[in-house]
């Protein structure tokens, strides 16, 4: 599909901010730094990223969806669907070599392999997706652990209901996150965006489009060169 400059951008300004968040969150959770990278002005840079990439990675998907003919579609998702889900293992891989304790179980690379398959059954309700995700994203602030039923594991993980137990450095699960994929597709729609121009100029460094267009690449390998640079630097 034809890139929009801005959406490249700003996925690549959520680069930047994961890059120097987990940063951060190394130097606090290998070298005993005193950061409180759960808390206050840290955890807003944090959840920003996330939010950015949620978003920009519905609103892209929306616009491929669209303008790819029907007969092609399931083709792209299952291509897009082996590409998110290895690169999720390899994910759970390699953090539970460093911190088997903390591995991540269910991260936002796998978040967004599901969602993949999840949001074409929604592509029907366009706009009305708006809704629905408000809803979804607001159903923690009315539900507790206690009031759902005991599921498999393998099922409370991903709908975001883990046992109490459960540790992991990364967790995006589909309650609420699923909310925040819905807002963004609602979003394309009502902008046009599959046959529009991006309706705001914004700012769009080339640096910040190049980080935009190779940001799965840049996820795998980010967090190995933060802690092989960190290491370097302490020894």
């Amino acid at each position: 599909m034809t890139r929009l400059p801005e959406l490249d951008a700003l996925r690549g300004l959520a680069v930047l901010l994961m890059v120097i968040y987990h940063a951060a969150f190394v130097l606090q959770f290998f070298y005993g730094w005193q950061i409180a990278v759960f808390a206050g002005g840290w955890w807003l840079l944090a959840r920003t990223a996330a939010i950015l990439f949620l978003l920009i990675a519905s609103i892209c998907f929306t616009i491929s969806w669209e303008r790819t003919p029907p007969q092609l579609r399931w083709e792209k998702i299952a291509k897009r669907f082996a590409v998110l889900a290895s690169a999720a293992a390899l994910v759970s891989i390699g953090t539970w070599l460093i911190a088997p304790q903390d591995f991540v179980k269910f991260g936002i690379l796998h978040f967004f392999a599901l969602s993949t398959l999840l949001l074409p059954l929604f592509s029907t309700l366009k706009h009305w997706n708006g809704l629905l995700g408000a809803l979804v994203f607001y159903i923690p602030t009315i539900l507790t652990i206690p009031t759902i039923p005991t599921l498999p594991t393998l099922l409370a993980i991903p709908l975001g209901f883990p046992p109490l137990n459960f540790s992991s450095l990364d967790y995006f699960p589909i309650i609420p996150w699923f909310g925040i994929i819905l807002l963004g597709t609602a979003l394309a729609h009502v902008l046009n965006l599959q046959s529009h121009p991006f309706p705001i100029h914004l700012p769009s460094p080339r640096i910040l489009q190049w980080a935009g267009r190779h940001s799965l690449v840049l996820y795998l390998l980010h967090l190995p060169l933060i802690l092989a640079i960190l290491k370097m630097l302490h020894t």
